[in-house]
């Protein structure tokens, strides 16, 4: 008997490739504003998503420690089929 991982033995065979380019742009006094959505490809059926965010954060110190709190609204700004073309929405996406 084959040990199951993450699922039943018999559901879809899944192959993805996933891409996060991210941007973090550094303002005083611990603030900063960032991107880093996760653009996901699905090999198998020619499906992608792509999202865009933008956020802001704050780090701060307490004692020795560092602490850091962010939002990040994401909005899917493609997706669709490559073998038929793409069409567009507006998920929203939520990171924190």
């Amino acid at each position: 008997m084959a040990a199951i991982f993450c699922g039943h033995y018999d559901r879809a065979t899944v192959s993805t490739l996933t891409l996060q380019p991210f941007f973090i742009y550094n303002l005083p006094k611990g603030w900063y504003l960032r991107s880093t959505a996760i653009w996901t490809y699905d090999m198998r059926n020619d499906t992608f998503f792509i999202p865009v965010g933008l956020g802001a954060g704050k780090t701060w110190r307490v004692g020795k420690d560092i602490f850091n709190a962010f939002g990040e609204p994401q909005f899917t700004t493609a997706s669709g089929c490559l073998n038929s073309g793409s069409s567009q929405g507006s998920t929203l996406h939520s990171a924190a």
